[in-house]
């Protein structure tokens, strides 16, 4: 199997893991939203190509309309790796995926209640997460919700979804810093600039107790306005906690 054919099993696993939640599908997990805005009921056109609907009906003896795709259907990024027909993750819509590590994957998506772009974070392992893997998580959300600062992504929800946990966060809609280096030298004052600010957000993050351990440029977003946001605390420490997820001596994180 290829990095990419196992990445795509990861991900359609996530995407089935919401869709039968509990044994049944997912009524939310439906695509409904209209590409041109033309009601032809023969042959609906939306942004995923034609469609049919099935009726599912739940225990309660109501009926819930599912569509289902066609052979000639087209997909959007988040569907390349996910089932066609699912889009959301609970109260989140699925947009695309926009990052990867060892221990998650990262969406963009719209959180349908307050109808607002947000970064989801969502484990991998899912139901088979060692214990050790979620408490990672875990302190990853817990170490960045305490932070409120304007140089450090915001976290907005901590929760569980069909058997994975997940977070969600701001979406910056820009580029990491290790993009930006590899584009060009940074001009000097520029630069000297986006250090005093992050070195700012990391002595805040101190102040509250909270190690960072893992800060290199791929984990610095820059914003639409090019202001540096930290994120990623997956190896953050708590001082004031009692952590035993690493020993002593133990190398952490990667140089990029």
């Amino acid at each position: 199997m290829t990095a990419q054919e196992r990445r795509d099993e990861e991900t359609a696993e996530i995407a089935h893991s919401a869709k039968t939640e509990h044994g049944k599908p997912n009524d939310v997990a439906r695509a409904t939203h209209s590409e041109s805005g033309d009601e032809d009921a023969s042959e609906p056109e939306n942004e995923f190509g034609n469609e049919t609907t099935v009726t599912y009906k739940p225990p309660d003896g109501s009926t819930v309309d599912e569509p289902t795709r066609d052979s000639h259907s087209k997909t959007t990024p988040v569907e390349s790796a996910h089932d066609p027909n699912i889009t959301d993750f609970g109260e989140y819509e699925l947009i695309s995926e926009v990052a990867r590590g060892g221990m998650g994957v990262v969406f963009k998506a719209r959180q349908k209640r307050l109808n607002r772009t947000v970064a989801l974070k969502v484990i991998l392992a899912g139901e088979f997460a060692s214990q050790d893997d979620v408490q990672r998580f875990q302190t990853e959300a817990e170490s960045a919700a305490n932070l409120q600062h304007s140089g450090i992504v915001p976290i907005y929800e901590v929760g569980e979804f069909a058997g994975r946990h997940f977070f969600s966060m701001g979406y910056i809609d820009g580029k990491s810093l290790a993009r930006a280096i590899d584009e060009g030298p940074l001009d000097g004052k520029h630069a000297a600039k986006l250090v005093a600010k992050i070195a700012e957000a990391i002595a805040y993050a101190h102040g509250r107790g909270v190690v960072h351990r893992d800060l290199k440029p791929s984990n610095i977003l820059l914003d639409e306005d090019g202001e540096p946001r930290v994120t990623d605390f997956g190896l953050a420490k708590q001082t004031d906690a009692d952590s035993q997820l690493t020993g002593s001596g133990q190398v952490l994180g990667t140089p990029r």
